[in-house]
């Protein structure tokens, strides 16, 4: 089976996007591929959704000249994640929704302080 291309990608998920619903997973595989400096070229990550099941989503820059994360900018085994996808729709348009590890906001209500 050929893969579809980002433009049919995209213009599948704008007409359902409305009717999308997102379902908490985590991450249970990825894989990584590096460019020769060692930055991220693109990406795979496998999350399982309560039913049990697994589906399989892939990063890569939009354009040749995009900033490339770095490793620990993606998500590793056991991340969280939400996957959205249209409910009873080809499983095969969906999208995983990531955060970037490195980055961490404080949760709404929390104070830090200082010991």
């Amino acid at each position: 089976m050929e893969a579809k291309s980002d433009g049919q990608s995209e213009v599948e998920w704008e007409e359902v996007r409305e009717s999308a619903r997102a379902w908490r997973s985590s991450v249970v595989a990825r894989d990584i591929q590096l460019a020769e400096e060692g930055s991220v070229s693109s990406f795979d990550l496998t999350a399982a959704l309560e039913d049990g099941s697994n589906v399989r989503g892939r990063w890569r820059p939009v354009k040749a000249s995009s900033r490339l994360p770095l490793q620990p900018q993606v998500p590793g085994v056991g991340s969280d994640v939400l996957v959205w996808r249209v409910p009873g729709a080809d499983s095969a348009t969906l999208i995983i929704q990531v955060i970037d590890p490195t980055v961490v906001n404080p949760r709404p209500n929390t104070e830090w302080r200082s010991t």
